[in-house]
């Protein structure tokens, strides 16, 4: 009976302790009368006006969406956040860090790049002085040297098409690691007053990417997803009833098994189809260019343009431009709505020729 007693009086004492703790709490968070009214805290939960509360405003802005006033640490929070773009999708965080180290990449490549072409279009005060032709600059030249057998002249027969492409001109140290932009460049210039005649009429041409910088390997790796081949641009075709229209010749991979059963595999095969008319040129506003726009169509090459002049019969020096809107690698590399077209590589066509120099 004591021993119960005493449990119900324990009892009772820890209630009465309870009871205790909670109205000395209560009157702990019960301002005194004589005190101030509210802390800024409460006054800016309750929307009243008083000194800032810079965390909590933060944080508020932080929960409406908006952008505070920490961009730093607003930039670490937005990456690590799901976000929706409406021009990429929804983008994980992996996904945007991963952007954002090889925008900064690029960025940095595009900046030596630009700085190259500044350097080029200043030279163009020394070009006004050469002289106009589509037959003989020094280029055009030195590639035919390249060609040519005994008994050829240049300035009267044709570059030797069936030679260029047996002899891997295209990758000869003269297109790629050799090239002289400053010469390939001139011979382009020099090649502005073109005329109808000097227009690719119809027939396929054989391409490559000239020099060995870095847009130019991105160039030849581009697509090896879908076509399982390094080096896949192979050059365009202009169609015989509508000159206009334009393909660009593509070298896929079966596999040497495939290809050796059946040989044909082993062609380039026509995709990306573009429209070609004369317009002015990019690297040369006041001047004009056979362009090929990509732009009404609907694949990888929608958002590039090609340009090209003729520096020998048959023969076509081509530079590719990044239009504004294009983006690669999930936005690393891209050009932005309203920027200036982008420079990216050079290219050479060669065909056989219909019209020779007399």
């Amino acid at each position: 009976m004591i021993g119960k007693n005493m449990k119900i009086s324990i009892r009772a004492r820890g209630a009465v302790l309870a009871l205790c703790a909670l109205a000395v709490c209560a009157h702990a968070r019960e301002p005194p009368r004589d005190a101030v009214a509210a802390t800024p805290t409460q006054r800016k939960l309750l929307g009243s006006q008083g000194e800032g509360t810079p965390v909590l405003d933060w944080i508020l802005e932080r929960q409406s969406g908006g952008e505070s006033s920490t961009p730093v640490l607003d930039w670490f929070l937005n990456l690590g956040s799901t976000q929706n773009s409406a021009l990429f999708g929804p983008t994980s965080f992996a996904q945007r860090f991963t952007n954002r180290v090889a925008t900064f990449f690029f960025s940095e490549l595009l900046r030596f790049n630009m700085t190259e072409t500044v350097e080029r279009i200043d030279a163009g005060g020394r070009r006004a002085s050469l002289e106009p032709t589509t037959t003989e600059s020094e280029f055009a030249r030195a590639l035919f040297d390249r060609t040519s057998v005994p008994g050829e002249v240049f300035g009267v027969d044709a570059l030797n098409a069936t030679r260029f492409v047996e002899d891997d001109v295209c990758g000869s140290d003269f297109l790629r690691g050799g090239l002289n932009d400053t010469m390939l460049d001139d011979a382009y210039w020099q090649a502005s007053g073109f005329t109808s005649t000097d227009i690719p009429q119809s027939g396929c041409y054989h391409g490559c990417i000239l020099g060995s910088g870095t847009y130019e390997a991105i160039a030849r790796t581009y697509g090896i997803r879908r076509t399982f081949a390094f080096d896949s641009w192979r050059g365009k075709c202009f169609d015989e009833m509508d000159p206009s229209s334009v393909t660009n010749l593509i070298k896929l991979n079966y596999g040497l098994l495939m290809e050796g059963i059946f040989p044909r595999l082993r062609e380039p095969i026509e995709l990306y189809p573009g429209r070609a008319e004369v317009s002015s040129s990019q690297f040369q506003p006041e001047g004009s260019a056979i362009v090929v726009d990509y732009s009404s169509f609907e694949h990888d090459f929608q958002f590039f343009r090609d340009e090209l002049r003729p520096i020998y019969p048959g023969v076509y020096v081509g530079k590719m431009y990044a239009m504004p809107g294009m983006s690669m690698f999930g936005g690393a590399l891209q050009v932005p709505i309203g920027a200036s077209p982008v420079f990216t590589v050079n290219f050479l066509l060669v065909g056989e020729a219909n019209v020779l120099t007399s």
